[in-house]
């Protein structure tokens, strides 16, 4: 289905020189005001994948599937962002009124990291300051750094460069503000503890992050413990996450349930469904249409938004980390009369 995001943000693409992906723009104007617009290179629509990138998930412990396109969970996060009415943009401006610029931890990116990419974009309108991309396939961890370069190219560019998707134009202001991508895998293992740990202290000077964001990652429920634990390590108590996730079967259900019932003082859990007026519009529209019955499927085409809240410092060595340890995916056998 389409995604809102591609009215409220036009594109404009040109093929990369490989003649395998696209290097795209995304502009948008909020309240009449157009914003740095941002560049990203992302597969072509239909490009088929090598052997090797299918089975590349037993060599790196992590799906490809964030290599195969941009997924409408992560512009409607986005989107959101931006035009949301209650709660994720809401508290983006929340968080930053009356405090320091936040440092933002995107998770699970995929190739172009295009929340993380804008917001930094824009960070002086977001009062964002530091930036991190992290991806647990380092396809994805490559591809987000050649997306950061093309938008470190737009910032010293002149307003006279060329408009083209290849040449970023429209420089944001200045801003003191760092962006980076790094690959990270989700272990809930005390290995993984050191790896956020050392994710913290390189790239975010020993503080953690404000703002975690998220979309459409908890859909494999093998990996809920760990995504809950890299979460809880990496957000600072009063920071929020912000995940888009389409309900997909059970996983949204299931992942929310481990959060009430092995982290109830950790973080606070709010499920969010009417985030954005025109979303809302868009949904309802879909439901309503004949010509779209069997189609259009909210529990895969419409993201809620999960918020959560960081109560409390995370226990690594005590509830908090056991839980996310012991944590164990069984699925469930459904019965074929």
């Amino acid at each position: 289905m389409v995604s809102p995001l591609s009215v409220a943000l036009p594109r404009r693409s040109a093929q990369d020189l490989s003649g395998s992906f696209d290097l795209v723009k995304y502009s948008v104007s909020v309240s009449g005001e157009p914003l740095a617009p941002v560049f990203t290179r992302e597969r072509k629509l239909g490009q088929k994948l090598s052997l090797k990138e299918l089975v590349s998930h037993k060599e790196h412990g992590v799906d490809n599937t964030g290599n195969t396109r941009l997924w409408d969970s992560s512009s409607t996060l986005l989107y959101s962002m931006l035009f949301g009415t209650d709660s994720p943009f809401g508290i983006l401006k929340g968080l930053g009124d009356g405090c320091e610029p936040m440092d933002v931890l995107e998770l699970g990116a995929g190739m172009a990291g295009l929340t993380g990419l804008f917001l930094w974009k824009n960070r002086l309108h977001c009062n964002i300051n530091n930036v991190v991309l992290t991806d647990g396939h380092p396809n994805c961890a490559f591809n987000n750094g050649v997306c950061v370069e093309l938008n470190k190219c737009g910032e010293v560019t002149t307003a006279d460069s060329s408009s083209s998707p290849s040449s970023p134009s429209s420089p944001s202001p200045p801003h003191k503000g760092k962006i980076s991508c790094q690959k990270l895998l989700w272990k809930a293992s005390l290995e993984g503890h050191r790896e956020c740990q050392a994710l913290v202290t390189e790239t975010n000077c020993s503080r953690k992050f404000a703002l975690i964001l998220v979309s459409d990652c908890v859909h494999f429920q093998e990996f809920h413990g760990a995504l809950v634990a890299t979460i809880g390590r990496c957000l600072r108590v009063g920071g929020v996450a912000v995940l888009a996730q389409p309900e997909r079967a059970d996983s949204l259900e299931n992942f929310v349930g481990l959060l009430r019932d092995k982290f109830p003082g950790t973080f606070s859990v709010d499920i969010l469904t009417n985030y954005a007026e025109k979303m809302t519009e868009m949904h309802q529209k879909y439901l309503a249409d004949e010509k779209l019955k069997g189609i259009y499927d909210p529990t895969i085409h419409f993201p809620k938004m999960l918020v959560l809240t960081m109560r409390r410092e995370w226990q690594e060595e005590g509830a908090d980390g056991e839980a996310a340890r012991q944590f164990r995916y069984e699925k469930k056998l459904v019965e074929v009369n």
